[in-house]
C-alpha cells in the first residue's frame, strides 16, 4: 500500500509540475514576450506546426521526469518541506540556464526563457514538495 501511494503522488506531482511548467512558460512566452520581440513571434510560429498531441505528451513526460527526479535526489536536497521543494527548483533552474547557452536560439528569447525556468521550476518545485510530504522519509 505504501508504495502505491509513492506511484500515485509521483503521477499526481508530474502532471502538476507539467501543467504549472505550461502555464507559467506558455504565459510568459506567448502572452508577454511575443507583443515585443519578433524571436518570440517566430518560436510561437513553430511551436504552433507541431501537434498539440505531442506537446501535452512531452509535458507530461517532462513532469514526471521533475517528480522522478525529485524523489530520487530527495533525501540530499537541502532544506524540510517546502524549503526542500524550492531548492529543488533553483537546482533545476540552474541546469536550465546552462543548457539554454548551448542552445541555438534568437537571443532575444534566452532572458524570458531564464525567467520562465525560475518561475516554472520553484513553483514546480514547491508543488512537488507540497504533493510528496514526508512520504519520501524513512
Amino acid at each position: 500500500m505504501y508504495r502505491k501511494t509513492k506511484v500515485i503522488r509521483w503521477l499526481i506531482a508530474g502532471v502538476v509540475a507539467a501543467v504549472l511548467s505550461h502555464v507559467t512558460g506558455g504565459f510568459l512566452l506567448h502572452v508577454i514576450w511575443a507583443q515585443f520581440c519578433e524571436g518570440a513571434r517566430q518560436n510561437l510560429r513553430f511551436a504552433g506546426a507541431v501537434p498539440w498531441g505531442w506537446i501535452v505528451l512531452l509535458q507530461l513526460f517532462g513532469g514526471w521526469l521533475f517528480a522522478l527526479i525529485y524523489a530520487l535526489f530527495y533525501k540530499g536536497l537541502p532544506g524540510r518541506g517546502i524549503r526542500k521543494g524550492v531548492s529543488y527548483g533553483f537546482f533545476i533552474w540552474v541546469v536550465y540556464v546552462v543548457i539554454y547557452f548551448f542552445i541555438n536560439m534568437y537571443i532575444v528569447t534566452v532572458p524570458i526563457w531564464i525567467l520562465g525556468g525560475l518561475v516554472s521550476s520553484m513553483l514546480s518545485g514547491v508543488a512537488v514538495a507540497a504533493i510528496f510530504r514526508r512520504t519520501l522519509e524513512g
